[in-house]
């Protein structure tokens, strides 16, 4: 028959990891196995065996083998240390897959010729980025998780693996009948990503998604990077001669970012703010729009009808229905897992646009001027409607429009006027192109700006704030690209710092088609 299947032990007994092995020795009547040779499954936890590479692992009791279990067999099963530091096998089964990737086969008899200098073969093959995610609806599987991603724009591949956690109080569903059993409503579970770039995207994305539960709750997903333990951190400085040994047939080189720009037609669009440009050279690639607010988003799953109805009245969303089928211009680049996606998109006759605005840009301005002094600057050219001095943060992100470029400083000011008649503003472009703001300073930009748009109230964390100057970056997956912020003058005057603290932002598109926050909000902790 089958031995128990529990993993308790002695309270002094210490679980130390998950892996797998074939199974060399099996006597039933006994009840006892060994496995040998021992090595790590596809995606471990925990930190290294105290092991000898050339030796097993027994277990007594503890599995869920059938008296016909053939010696060979591939076996899946925790390890566990006693007070004495000797390591057994508990909660021994069969792995799901018998097949064995031949390169850890492979690298079985290599570790036990080199013991002495390489990593032992119980270790992880490779530690992987993990994120921590909460309100996951417990009817949720595998499958489903990799559904939400396809939805949310993330490539499920880049998901390397995953864990249901036990259940917490939390979990159950509120208001429970007494005499009902009560059952957990939601879970939370860790995701282990390919690289750090995809566990950032689906940070960023997962963070605040709505989700319904079994009892018809609406939920909004928790996302953030799961803290790696401090043999993860040790690991990761000895990783890289197994993984070069065990996966050299595949090329693990890390994509490129392509600073091109290319044309193609917009050939259809989506009422959730996506849009697929269709090119020659680089075939399908996606771009996102705009971002829907949260109320939109919730819609978009309870009621579809009743959101398609909300979206249809959207100026943005008609804004991206008359690009459909329109020739465009857009700048490419790569995501780490190789997805190509496109950003800053236009009409190729979207300069004469832009500029039939009547918006012009202009910076660096000087740091001590006020919207008047700007107005006095740019008057004499008659018919400026609007004026006004918007504060930017430089950033350093890779990609973005001012990159940590040569001289621009921390903090700076952007000018942006505004002309009632639009082929004035072309003219005052040609006009002050390479002039001075005060005649005897270092030439300015000036060049074609955009309308502002509102953009709505966004849920966003502070990424990088300025206590000097009381301004910052803020990140919210409602919005594309980071928000532009002045904090509060409470917050100011307090000598707050804002990193990492959570925020609502009321945000617009500025003048140079970057994010900016006309009144921000500290969130309270929870």
């Amino acid at each position: 028959g089958c031995g128990g299947g529990g993993g308790g032990g002695d309270i002094n007994d210490a679980f130390v990891t998950f892996a797998q092995g074939r199974l060399k020795v099996f006597n039933s009547t006994k009840n006892f196995g060994f496995i040998c040779p021992v090595f790590p499954p596809s995606h471990p936890d925990g930190p290294k065996l105290k092991l000898p590479a050339d030796e097993g692992l027994w277990f007594f009791g503890n599995h869920q083998l059938s008296e016909k279990t053939q010696l060979g067999v591939v076996l899946k099963f925790e390890v566990w240390e006693n007070s004495e530091g000797k390591p057994q096998a508990r909660r021994v089964q069969l792995a799901p897959e018998q097949s064995v990737d031949p390169a850890i086969d492979a690298i079985v008899p290599v570790l036990r010729s080199e013991a002495s200098a390489a990593r032992h073969m119980n270790e992880p093959k490779v530690i992987y980025p993990s994120v921590y995610v909460s309100d996951v609806p417990v009817e949720y599987t595998e499958e489903t998780l990799r559904d939400l991603h396809r939805n949310l724009g993330l490539n499920p591949d880049t998901v390397m693996g995953l864990k249901f956690l036990p259940f917490t109080e939390a979990s159950l569903a509120p208001n429970a009948d007494a005499d009902a059993p009560i059952k957990p409503v939601t879970g939370s579970v860790i995701l282990r990503y390919c690289n750090e770039d995809a566990a950032n995207a689906a940070c960023e994305r997962l963070r605040g998604h709505p989700v319904k539960t079994s009892c018809g709750a609406m939920k909004h997903l928790g996302a953030r990077h799961a803290a790696p333990a401090k043999w993860m951190m040790d690991r990761k400085l000895q990783a890289s001669s197994l993984q070069d040994r065990a996966q050299n047939d595949k090329n693990d080189q890390a994509p490129e970012a392509l600073k091109q720009k290319f044309r193609g037609v917009v050939h259809r669009v989506s009422a959730a703010g996506y849009g697929i440009i269709s090119s020659e050279e680089w075939g399908e690639v996606m771009w996102r729009q705009y971002e829907l607010p949260m109320s939109l988003r919730s819609l978009q799953f309870a009621d579809p009808q009743k959101f398609q109805q909300e979206v249809q009245g959207r100026v943005d969303f008609r804004q991206l229905q008359d690009m459909e089928g329109q020739e465009v211009e857009a700048e490419l680049y790569r995501l780490p897992d190789g997805q190509l996606r496109a950003s800053h998109v236009r009409t190729l006759d979207g300069e004469a646009k832009t500029r039939s605005s009547g918006v012009v840009c202009v910076h660096p301005v000087p740091q001590r001027w006020s919207d008047a002094e700007l107005r006095a600057r740019f008057e004499s050219h008659g018919d400026l409607a609007q004026a006004v001095i918007q504060r930017r943060v430089r950033d350093d992100n890779p990609g973005s429009r001012r990159d940590g470029a040569p001289g621009i400083p921390e903090a700076w000011c952007l000018g942006v006027l505004r002309f009632k008649d639009p082929g004035l503003a072309d003219e005052v472009i040609k006009r002050e192109s390479g002039g001075t703001l005060n005649g005897d300073g270092p030439p300015f930009v000036i060049e074609a700006g955009v309308p502002w748009r509102e953009a709505g109230w966004c849920e966003g964390v502070v990424m990088r704030y300025l206590p000097d100057h009381g301004l910052g970056l803020a990140r919210s997956s409602q919005v594309e690209g980071d928000i532009h912020f002045e904090a509060p003058a409470e917050a100011r005057s307090a000598g707050l710092d804002l990193r990492g603290m959570r925020v609502d932002a009321k945000v617009e598109i500025g003048g140079d088609g970057c994010p900016q926050a006309r009144e921000v909000r500290i969130k309270p902790e929870p």
